[in-house]
């Protein structure tokens, strides 16, 4: 079988489940992983016999992908700004759109030694990276989960960005505030999908991904937006940063928030599909 015609067969199988765009990606995914080609590599070899190693290789994963497992989880990593980041069910699989929001802080940050809190770390994709384009700066990343931050803290031991303090602590919980100290940048990519909107979503995230890193109640989709808020007013220093990414259909809310509270230069950011997905702010009092 040439690479040509296993790719086709691949594919094939996946269309069962997922539409000709994803299961086009996610067969080069598992082509780019078994073989360790890039994908124009792969392309020039399309007449070539593809060695049975190979296809072992992707067919281990392929009993997972057709019970809506995420293609991420099934190899066990995924890539975020330029680094390959481990991922498992305990944590969120970063998006394209949270690479956004840390080219947002960079892009304040660099060069600067600031100290950085990041708010439900997850992966630890955010602190992670801006500690590696940060180098100077002091950075935190919390989360509520255990098992979140063992895997955030294995990412930064591979990624060697050591220098991140990690600790588990539930923003919600305003008796471990007093934990935390004082910050010139506060990030956060807190949970903000609507328990109405669940309907809408895919079954690969519905059905394996935290839902507790991704839910809201519905008579409450600020939340978190509010607590975050409300921390920054006693933790982040004067003339600091916050940076949110949020629900698009909350977006205006979330800026009306930070304005009721007394933030400067509030602005909503479309991400590349033009959503309003990050609200950055500044706290001058």
């Amino acid at each position: 079988m040439t690479y040509k015609e296993f790719h086709g067969k691949t594919q094939n199988e996946l269309r069962a489940i997922y539409d000709e765009q994803e299961s086009e990606n996610i067969t080069w995914m598992l082509m780019e992983d078994a073989t360790g080609y890039s994908r124009s590599k792969l392309r020039s070899l399309d007449r070539e016999e593809i060695p049975e190693t190979f296809v072992f290789r992707v067919y281990k994963y392929l009993h997972g992908l057709m019970q809506q497992q995420p293609v991420q989880y099934a190899l066990g990593y995924t890539w975020f700004y330029k680094q390959k980041f481990s991922v498992n069910p305990s944590v969120l699989i970063p998006r394209s759109e949270t690479e956004e929001l840390v080219y947002r802080i960079i892009k304040e940050c660099r060069g600067r030694k600031v100290s950085i809190l990041d708010i439900g770390t997850g992966s630890g994709c955010i602190a992670i990276s801006l500690q590696l384009e940060i180098p100077d700066a002091e950075i935190t990343a919390i989360d509520f989960s255990a098992e979140a931050l063992e895997t955030a803290r294995e990412n930064a031991v591979a990624l060697k960005a050591d220098k991140i303090c990690f600790d588990q602590i539930d923003i919600l919980k305003e008796t471990d505030w007093g934990k935390l100290g004082q910050y010139n940048v506060l990030v956060s990519n807190p949970p903000y999908i609507t328990e109405e909107e669940k309907k809408d979503m895919q079954p690969n995230v519905l059905q394996h991904e935290p839902h507790s890193a991704l839910f809201v109640t519905n008579h409450d989709p600020l939340q978190f937006y509010k607590a975050i808020t409300a921390f920054a007013q006693m933790h982040l220093k004067k003339g600091g940063h916050l940076f949110f990414e949020c629900n698009e259909k909350y977006a205006i809310q979330t800026e009306k928030l930070l304005k009721q509270n007394g933030f400067d230069a509030v602005e909503v950011l479309k991400d590349m599909q033009g959503k309003p997905r990050i609200v950055t702010s500044i706290k001058n009092t």
